[in-house]
């Protein structure tokens, strides 16, 4: 599990992410690599090395 979802559900919800900043992006919203590298991070910090 990754950030409480399993790993079948978790690519679908990052491109979603993606998707997501990219169209906030483009109406000027959010900075999309910006909040793509703080999504980057969380899943990274979440990650249990073992």
């Amino acid at each position: 599990m990754i950030l409480g979802v399993g790993a079948s559900r978790f690519a679908p919800l990052v491109y979603a992410a993606y998707i997501g900043l990219d169209d906030l992006a483009s109406r000027g919203h959010v900075d999309a690599p910006a909040g793509f590298a703080v999504l980057h991070d969380m899943i990274l910090s979440a990650v249990d090395p073992d």
